[in-house]
């Protein structure tokens, strides 16, 4: 199995000397690692935040709309499509605009999708699932952009001591929503 590293400059198309050279020559100084740190952990947090929000909706969702079981089950499986969709482009989507840029345009993405989810509800299924299939691409964009931004300061403390692994402990922060 390829190592995260490995995998991420497939995605992006670019060697490990060519992202060295994208990011700052020089290693940032120990306020910037801290501030990326944070950034991270907040990324995480508030992802995991978000979609907390939207699952404890699912009983209602499903209340609301009459689903029975498999039907839910199909509804849900929207995200998931939306997800893998997004997965594929995100690489290039960070390597062109930043993970800050991404991570906020996919939280409003998130926002989008979620109330055309909530809204939809009223009308019936399909909005729901075009909601949800916004949401799941969201998610997805949001997932890697936050990975990519934690794998480039991971472990990176300008010759200081410091965490050795910031995803670790920021995935970590996302499971406890």
């Amino acid at each position: 199995m390829a190592d995260d590293g490995r995998v991420v400059e497939q995605q992006l198309g670019r060697t490990a000397a060519q992202l060295q050279a994208v990011g700052d020559a020089a290693e940032p100084p120990c306020r910037s690692i801290r501030a990326a740190t944070t950034a991270t952990y907040a990324a995480f947090v508030v992802s995991g935040l978000a979609f907390a929000s939207w699952a404890s909706r699912i009983p209602q969702l499903r209340d609301q709309l009459r689903l029975d079981p498999s039907t839910l089950g199909l509804v849900l499986l929207s995200v998931s499509a939306g997800c893998v969709a997004a997965l594929p482009l995100s690489g290039p989507v960070v390597a062109r605009f930043g993970s800050r840029r991404t991570v906020a345009a996919s939280g409003l993405l998130f926002g989008a999708g979620l109330a055309t989810a909530a809204v939809g509800s009223l009308a019936g299924v399909a909005p729901v699932v075009v909601g949800l299939v916004v949401l799941g691409f969201a998610t997805g964009a949001w997932d890697v952009a936050m990975n990519l931004h934690g794998r480039r300061w991971n472990g990176t403390c300008g010759g200081r001591s410091c965490p050795a692994s910031t995803r670790a402990s920021a995935w970590g922060a996302w499971r406890v929503r």
